[in-house]
């Protein structure tokens, strides 16, 4: 049973901060997205909770049947992969390692240079994190933020999403200082079914929700100069 479907992320956003500006302790947070298609509702929580974000890029890698997502490779280079799928094809380490470095190279640092105008990413170590997503259809993104993030030297990692699989939320329980979510979902069949109209934006929309941002911090000169 459904208990509840969105009629777009940007609802879901609306109903989420609602949710989350109950919780004192997110001040002071700084917001980690980890999709493109995820910006409009960053920008519409961050604002709502008056907390700064940036993005964590990352890629998945395929199995070379290119039908199977094995892995998945972000931003600081760190790796994850799906161990049961590796052994059942057969997949050797020269292959995650040698698709890592292409992927790498032709989309991630692609996203760098368009979406953080190839700006570092920013300064996280010390920091408290709320990892935010509209829901997560694999556990590979979530893992190699984590993994990113932890490598970065954060404080803290909270996750934030508003779906949330039912048997998926004890392991997220375990991995984070606290998850945050609207609906926990048994039976969870994909983020995107769970929106009347799921998101599609342009690159260009991307681009101008951050060029505008008074929140995405790669643009915060001020408080970047501060930070570092």
């Amino acid at each position: 049973m459904i208990l509840m479907i969105f009629d777009n992320p940007l609802q879901a956003a609306n109903k989420f901060s609602e949710k989350l500006l109950q919780y004192k302790e997110l001040e002071g947070h700084i917001i980690i997205g980890n999709s493109i298609k995820n910006i409009p509702f960053i920008e519409t929580i961050a604002s709502e909770l008056n907390l700064y974000y940036d993005m964590l890029f990352n890629k998945g890698i395929y199995a070379p049947n290119n039908e199977c997502q094995i892995a998945k490779i972000s931003e600081t280079r760190d790796i994850v992969c799906i161990q049961e799928l590796i052994e059942a094809f057969s997949i050797t380490q020269e292959y995650i390692l040698s698709m890592s470095t292409v992927l790498y190279d032709e989309s991630i640092m692609g996203k760098i240079a368009k979406y953080r105008k190839s700006l570092p990413l920013s300064n996280l170590k010390g920091k408290d994190i709320l990892l935010l997503d509209q829901g997560s259809n694999s556990g590979l993104t979530i893992n190699v933020c984590h993994k990113s993030l932890l490598g970065l030297g954060v404080r803290s990692i909270k996750y934030a999403s508003a779906l949330v699989a039912a048997d998926a939320y004890n392991y997220y329980n375990d991995l984070f200082d606290k998850v945050y979510y609207l609906e926990k979902i048994e039976h969870f069949i994909d983020k995107d079914y769970y929106y009347k109209q799921p998101l599609e934006i342009s690159s260009e929309y991307a681009c101008e929700i951050l060029e505008t941002s008074n929140y995405y911090l790669p643009y915060q000169k001020e408080i970047n100069e501060k930070n570092n």
